[in-house]
């Protein structure tokens, strides 16, 4: 197995090497059921090299480098065959999920969005995501030209495939973030800037021969993309997933696959941990065997002190130790991680004052009920730069005061595709009365303690519902559209923090002439159907208030 020091620098390049000198080395299993005694692909590096050259020779055939190919896939093997055809074939690939026939409403706009966005022409999926999604997109306004290319189809082909020089500065994929539905960012993310992070991960989590990591994460988001898959890929090292439909229907199966495969690293959101808890049955506590696990990631949301010692106090006794929870903190617009939590040291707890923490302000609380847990995220790479600056002065803040978390270094992708306005306010910015190094503003609110990164809350608005971004204004429009009562701009969404868990929290004006003799309460109803068919989601608490009662700026903007 190659060191990280000889290892080579892009992908590809790495790829090509294991399939060269390790060609019968597992590189990835999939179990398509998420059990471990279902059906079961697996694949050496020999044979993942194949797949891969056979889709970029039938992508050489249809596209050139730099342009956009769309993956529609719900997961699998087919996907990540897929994506490192892209890469060989030098052309960009669009990770995205597919249309939902229950939320067609909701999910069809997006896709098209993309489209639109990144000017794709061609579609990469699988034969019986082609059958069900293409007479669908075939009648959709921006997709209906759209090529097909269904690569669990294609036969073998690699001496069709002519070699792709890669350059580092190529760009290798558009993340799109899980922004408004309607204006879809995609992050431009450089081969370069995989390099730098598959790196910062297989040498900060402390990857060694005989590891085996365990996913069960979407691999069209970052997290499940980057960690899940290219990193133990680039390192060598198998790695065994699911999809995540898998795991939600059935979380002790992520627990089995580690407990059969002697998985040694993992991860998920906060809300992972909390499903663990609440849905494994306490008799199957015996079968399951966690000892193997060094490295247990919790990112993708607000990490939770209180699901970190749920977890450890259920899951010890079959062998999961405490100093294995890794905390991180990431976003796409970094490629992937900022932050995090290395192997074997224990997480970091930090009581801070509840009161002060509404100003901003980080010092010891007054009492029990004064008291909010902060949970660290970790330190930031050596070879990048964090700093928290003051959101009115723009100047670099010192420890233990909150401000905006700005990230500088090789990570940091190249801006939004197509989108230079936006480009230039979060991924341009300079510390005022330093030097002219560019920061990438994430949006986040923190403040560093003894170089440890704590998030406190964030200065943009979104909503992190177990592990997804969603927008306030999104779930307010469809509010508004559920009942003629609820007056237009006056609909507040909002976080709520229920037992360690964010929940969403609803506030309505209403119009009572326009009940029509209805009782206020009737609208409860239709407004919990619209949030739940628009985002999957429930708010916990919902208040229907009088005309003119929301708090609104001097400007017009609702006060969240």
């Amino acid at each position: 197995m190659p060191t990280l020091t000889k290892m080579p620098t892009l992908l590809c390049s790495a790829v090509r090497r294991h399939a060269a000198e390790t060609p019968d080395r597992l590189a990835v299993r999939f179990l398509h059921d998420g059990e471990v005694s279902g059906r079961i692909t697996e694949l050496t590096y020999a044979q993942f090299h194949s797949a891969a050259i056979a889709v970029a020779a039938a992508l050489q055939q249809r596209l050139h480098p730099g342009d956009r190919a769309l993956l529609l896939y719900e997961g699998g093997i087919d996907f990540i065959i897929a994506f490192f055809g892209c890469l060989y074939a030098g052309v960009i690939a669009v990770p995205t999920y597919p249309p939902e026939s229950q939320r067609i409403h909701r999910t069809l706009p997006r896709l098209q969005a993309i489209v639109a966005d990144a000017g794709a022409t061609l579609v990469l999926c699988s034969s019986a995501l082609h059958k069900a999604a293409g007479p669908l997109c075939e009648q959709a306004e921006g997709l209906r030209s759209l090529k097909w290319l269904t690569t669990d189809a294609l036969l073998e082909s690699p001496l069709d495939w002519l070699n792709h020089e890669t350059e580092p500065s190529d760009i290798a994929y558009l993340q799109y973030t899980s922004g408004s539905t309607g204006t879809p960012k995609g992050v431009v993310i450089t081969h370069n800037n995989l390099s730098w992070i598959c790196r910062d991960v297989l040498q900060r989590w402390c990857y060694q021969e005989g590891d085996h990591q365990i996913s069960w994460l979407p691999t069209f988001h970052d997290m499940g993309l980057i960690w899940g898959l290219l990193s133990p890929l680039l390192g060598g090292f198998p790695v065994t997933f699911m999809l995540p439909t898998a795991f939600l229907q059935r979380p002790a199966r992520w627990l089995e696959a580690i407990t059969h495969y002697r998985g040694t690293h993992t991860g998920g959101p906060n809300f992972a941990y909390d499903l663990c808890v609440s849905k494994v049955p306490p008799e199957h506590l015996s079968s399951l065997k966690l000892s193997s696990v060094r490295v247990a990631i919790s990112s993708a949301e607000p990490v939770r002190a209180s699901t970190i010692k749920s977890f450890q106090l259920a899951f010890g006794p079959s062998g999961f130790r405490p100093e294995a929870m890794c905390p991180a903190y990431g976003l796409a617009e970094a490629t992937l991680q900022v932050s995090v939590t290395m192997p074997d040291d224990f997480p970091v707890f930090l009581p801070i004052s509840i009161q002060a923490a509404e100003e901003h302000l980080v010092v010891p609380p007054h009492g029990p009920s004064d008291t909010r847990i902060m949970v660290g995220c970790g330190r930031v790479a050596e070879f990048n730069s964090l700093a928290i600056v003051d959101i009115e002065t723009g100047r670099r803040l010192p420890d233990r005061c909150v401000g905006q978390v700005w990230v500088s270094g090789p990570i940091v992708g190249q801006g939004y595709w197509n989108q230079s306005q936006a480009t230039s306010e979060i991924f341009k910015n300079q510390i005022v009365g330093e030097d002219d190094t560019l920061w990438l503003n994430t949006g986040d609110l923190g403040f560093l303690s003894n170089g440890e990164l704590f998030i406190s809350g964030r200065s943009k608005d979104v909503l992190i519902v177990r592990g997804r971004n969603i927008y306030p204004q999104d779930i307010e429009q469809e509010v508004e559209r559920a009942h003629p009562a609820i007056r237009p701009g006056c609909v507040a969404a909002y976080s709520l923090d229920v037992d360690g868990e964010e929940r969403i929290g609803l506030v309505a004006e209403i119009d009572p002439n326009r009940l029509a003799g209805e009782p206020p309460d009737s609208l409860l109803r239709p407004i919990r159907l619209a949030v739940a068919d628009a985002f999957g989601v429930q708010p916990h608490d919902l208040a229907l208030i009088s005309p003119r009662g929301i708090f609104k700026t001097s400007s017009g903007k609702i006060q969240r």
